[in-house]
């Protein structure tokens, strides 16, 4: 969020209105996230879908913590298999967050009609939110191929590559599976952020 706020501070300063400012705000903050967030994601995906991180499956017995899996992670492959699927991460995340911030700010500008300087309120900018959660999942086939990339299975292919052949196992269905949770998890997530956060912002800017 720092850096989405920043950016968007940055850019109305120079005269751009504020709707392009959030949707590019929220581009910028979305890219930043991605390179941040792939280890982490790229370290949790392994120890959930690699069998040697199974104490039961594994060759290597008692490789059940995510420490010891970082460690093996680490010296079999190297520090740059951390980023694995840092293209895709980086794109998805950025069209994920230009996305929430774009159908927010069409939704906002519908409810607040020819008086653009109305304030929301609580029920609006939730309904906002909401909008701008399900807009976010346009980029649900990203997801679907980040998450491969980055599965053990993947064995250094390239995203080219692993979607090739996840078109192969099951065609288009493969790249939407889960889109309802995505939908929800989308929803929830803006709107604590787009109708709590501005709540929340209120309230501290009245003490």
């Amino acid at each position: 969020m720092f850096t989405q706020n920043e950016t968007e501070h940055r850019l109305k300063q120079v005269g751009m209105p504020r709707h392009y400012a959030e949707v590019l705000g929220g581009i910028m903050g979305g890219v930043s996230q991605g390179v941040f967030m792939t280890p982490t994601q790229r370290l949790k995906t392994i120890v959930m879908t690699d069998p040697r991180m199974n104490a039961e499956k594994a060759e290597i017995k008692g490789v059940v913590n995510t420490s010891k899996a970082l460690m093996i992670l680490l010296k079999q492959e190297g520090i740059g298999s951390l980023f694995n699927g840092l293209g895709p991460m980086m794109a998805k995340r950025g069209m994920d967050w230009g996305l929430r911030f774009y159908f927010v700010g069409v939704a906002r500008r519908a409810f607040q009609g020819e008086d653009k300087t109305r304030k929301l309120s609580m029920l609006e900018n939730t309904t906002c939110a909401i909008i701008g959660g399900m807009g976010s999942t346009l980029t649900m086939p990203m997801d679907t191929l980040v998450a491969n990339c980055q599965k053990s299975s993947a064995g250094g292919q390239s995203w080219i590559q692993v979607a090739r052949g996840m078109w192969q196992i099951g065609g288009p269905n493969m790249f939407v599976k889960g889109w309802s949770m995505r939908a929800l998890h989308a929803s929830y997530h803006t709107v604590f952020m787009v109708a709590v956060g501005d709540k929340v912002y209120d309230l501290y800017k009245a003490l």
